[in-house]
């Protein structure tokens, strides 16, 4: 097929053993056939907020960590100081009590429901009921938000659209205001880690 033949074309020209690609195609064509990825999110919509969260939660760990070698791939200076961030953007966080409020429970509320509750349904109201639209332009204003270097740029795009993935995915099986905690606690939880 057109595909194979364009695969083969890859393999060539990035010099990757052909038979790694064949074994892509034939990985993907088996999803394709057995819908394995829509099946998952079905059954992922579906479960209590708790579940929810941990698959969430898990998600977010394997995408940011691919993110974060994709990345380091193309931009020099990737890492960036947790410290720093909270010195340069929230100056008079000095007491950790107070900054832990700010960055780990209030600011994942209030982002989430400015950009997944407030945006995506001003977007469904005014601009396109396509869900892949409401993704991106979500995604996308979430990312560039969090401008502290590019790579937070970068990684917050392709996590806000995550974020926006999950609150349209648990809206449909549930109701707005669970969809909005539910991806607000994810987002209070990956706040939290160091």
């Amino acid at each position: 097929t057109a595909t194979l033949a364009v695969a083969i074309v890859h393999a060539m020209i990035n010099s990757l053993p052909l038979w790694k690609i064949l074994y892509i195609q034939v990985i993907f064509w088996n999803m394709k056939q057995h819908n394995y990825i829509t099946r998952f999110l079905e059954w992922w919509g579906k479960q209590k907020i708790f579940p929810f969260i941990l698959i969430a939660f898990s998600l977010y760990l394997v995408i940011i960590n691919f993110l974060y070698s994709f990345f380091s791939l193309f931009i020099e200076s990737i890492d960036i100081d947790s410290q720093y961030v909270v010195d340069k953007y929230f100056p008079g966080y000095t007491n950790y009590f107070w900054a832990f409020i700010r960055l780990c429970i209030a600011s994942p509320f209030v982002e989430t429901l400015l950009f997944l509750n407030v945006l995506i349904r001003l977007i469904r109201h005014y601009l396109s009921r396509k869900v892949i639209w409401q993704i991106l332009i979500s995604g996308l204003c979430f990312g560039l938000i969090h401008h502290f270097n590019l790579y937070y740029i970068l990684s917050g795009i392709v996590v806000g659209i995550f974020f926006s993935s999950c609150f349209i995915l648990y809206e449909k099986h549930t109701n707005t205001n669970t969809a909005t905690l539910a991806v607000a606690i994810v987002h209070a939880m990956i706040n939290s880690l160091p």
